[in-house]
């Protein structure tokens, strides 16, 4: 009789251990789709706006990706006894400067180490800076973002695309960046004239115009040289800045427009229609010429002496190489047919719009 006591009572033991252990609380995340509802970051609690909330998706293969409320991102994930880790996560660089809080705290929180536990039918993730609160979500319904779309090539690689933001190029899915990427700068296509200067942000479409002052007599000298006889006409522009409520010139209300802080680079020879891309290889300057070969195209191009090409000049110097040495560099940019550097007709070419920087001791993996 003890004996069959005492055997009943490790079956309850064992039965309810199970019950209350993570892994049984938890559903099957693949193929699920979690929208952030509120948050919390050392301390202090937040609620992103309903139509603004980042989201997620675990795919089948141990992908991940969404939407920050911004910009789409992608990575891999794994999921051990709750603990949920993400590897390699990337994400496009549009710049919504309302937005851009709640997307570094969310991206932030989301590349910790989070236990991961279910409440109702919330999911949360904990870690030791904050927590995520999610709720079931069908990214169907929703009509202004999108995730990066898990494509592959050579059944290993991933493209991201973002209208007037760079794409990053056909990479193996395990590729290191070696630079950070930085939502620092806005892209769009600028133009001044009689006195009036206006900037058109290609990741929102939207009109701004530009403040005469900061970096603003910069920019105009710059946006005159590049444009000579064409003043007027829109030049693509990569610009340091925030927009901030400023009063209408009819006085009529506000606006929000566009403070300069410096000129990346600006060229006539781009819109936001134009496929601005990232990309690693090595770049080489010697005797007025720079040729730049993908890491993983190993395409060589020569580099047009246009857009960002004065600050790749300047940065290569900085790492101290003897001239001609090929040094590896992570940029933004385009390919467009240019004259070629030698005899006649055209060849494809560079066409930097910024610079993300140079690793000395770098080499294409």
């Amino acid at each position: 009789m003890i004996q069959k006591s005492v055997l009943s009572f490790s079956i309850l033991v064992t039965i309810l251990i199970s019950c209350s252990s993570p892994e049984a609380n938890l559903p099957d995340l693949n193929g699920t789709s979690w929208q952030l509802i509120n948050y919390q970051l050392e301390g202090t609690s937040y609620t992103p706006e309903a139509a603004d909330r980042p989201w997620l998706k675990f795919e089948n293969d141990g992908k991940i990706n969404g939407n920050t409320g911004c910009n789409s991102f992608g990575g891999s994930y794994q999921l051990q006894n709750s603990e949920l880790s993400t590897t390699q996560l990337f994400q496009t660089e549009m710049a919504c400067m309302d937005k851009m809080e709640t997307e570094s705290h969310f991206m932030q929180l989301l590349q910790l180490q989070n236990s991961l536990s279910k409440n109702g039918d919330q999911l949360i993730f904990k870690s030791d800076k904050g927590m995520l609160t999610f709720t079931p979500f069908n990214p169907k319904e929703q009509n202004h973002t999108s995730s990066v779309d898990p494509k592959t090539a050579s059944e290993q690689a991933t493209t991201i695309a973002a209208r007037g933001g760079a794409t990053d190029t056909i990479v193996p899915e395990n590729y290191a960046w070696k630079i950070a990427q930085k939502t620092t700068t806005v892209a769009g296509e600028f133009a001044y004239m009689a006195d009036a200067a206006i900037f058109i942000d290609c990741a929102t479409g939207q009109r701004h115009p530009v403040a005469m002052a900061k970096a603003f007599p910069e920019l105009e000298g710059i946006y005159r040289k590049v444009m000579g006889e064409e003043v007027g006409r829109r030049a693509y522009a990569v610009l340091k800045g925030q927009y901030q409520n400023a009063n209408k010139q009819d006085g009529k209300g506000q606006t929000q427009t566009l403070f300069v802080e410096a000129v990346v680079s600006l060229t006539k020879e781009a819109s936001c229609d134009t496929e601005v891309r990232r990309f690693a290889g090595m770049y080489a300057y010697m005797a007025d010429a720079a040729i730049f070969q993908d890491c993983f195209t190993k395409q060589r191009y020569p580099v047009a002496f246009l857009g960002a090409n004065i600050d790749m000049e300047r940065q290569y110097g900085e790492t101290r190489k003897e001239a001609g040495t090929p040094v590896y560099v992570e940029l933004e940019g385009f390919v467009q047919d240019m004259p070629a550097m030698e005899g006649d007709g055209k060849e494809a070419s560079l066409i930097v719009t910024k610079v993300l920087g140079f690793v000395g001791d770098g080499q294409c993996q």
